[in-house]
Formats: C-alpha cells, sequence, structure tokens
C-alpha cells in the first residue's frame, strides 16, 4: 500500500461503530438520550461530555426513540477514581445478595419454610481473576 495513502476500511467488515480512542484517566460510556433522565443521571454520577474536535458534545444517532425520533446517544467520560468507588460499591451491594443466597433467603422475601436449602448450606465457589 502506497505511503501516502490513508487507511482503508474494507467493506462488509464487521466494525465497532462505537469504538473510540481511550481517555487516560477515564472510563467511557454511551448514554441515550431517550428522554428519561438518562443524562441528567450520568452527570449527577460525575460523567462529563467528551468534546469533539469541533467543540461539540460527541453523538451518534443510535436509533428512535418512543416518540419516532431519532434517538442519539452521548459518549461521556468518568473519572477513574469515581469508576472504581462505583465498582467497589457494586461488589459490595453483589456481596450482600451472594451471601443472602448462602442463607437461602434473598432480602427476606423468601419464607423459610417455603426455601430448599441443602443441610450443608449454599456453597458458592469464586474463581480466580484471569
Amino acid at each position: 500500500m502506497p505511503k501516502d495513502r490513508t487507511k482503508r476500511v474494507p467493506f462488509g467488515v464487521r466494525q465497532q461503530k462505537l469504538a473510540k480512542d481511550p481517555i487516560k484517566g477515564f472510563q467511557q460510556h454511551w448514554f441515550n438520550d431517550n428522554g428519561k433522565g438518562r443524562i441528567e443521571a450520568a452527570e449527577a454520577a460525575g460523567y462529563e461530555f467528551v468534546m469533539g474536535p469541533d467543540g461539540q458534545k460527541v453523538k451518534k444517532l443510535v436509533g428512535r426513540g418512543e416518540d419516532g425520533k431519532g434517538m442519539n446517544a452521548y459518549l461521556m467520560k468518568l473519572p477513574d477514581e469515581y469508576a472504581e468507588e462505583d465498582r467497589k460499591a457494586k461488589e459490595a451491594e453483589n456481596a450482600k445478595v451472594d451471601e443472602a443466597i448462602r442463607r437461602g433467603q434473598i432480602d427476606n422475601k423468601i419464607e423459610a419454610d417455603k426455601a430448599y436449602v441443602p443441610k450443608g448450606g449454599i456453597e458458592i465457589s469464586i474463581s480466580p481473576k484471569p
């Protein structure tokens, strides 16, 4: 291929349409602007809009909303520090659910006489992370 030619993307080859270059120190996520507060909730959680080279918010048309009009998704970024806090909070919540499963009871919604718990209890093995 000649050196002055730009990189060619073969037609018909599967490619990620929402892939973006990483931003050091941030996690990125696409949020649909579905009119139900997802963008506002993301901002409240610490996400910021990613701005393109033109100074505009990075967005993609991703489908149609309930009203039949086009729905955009906006690329937003979250500092790694916040992403790690969120991951730890989620792990803590998951640990509570795991413990409830081991007891044979989830959020006290299952009455003890209606649940099956083996005599040896319920064991959950966790595979080591790669």
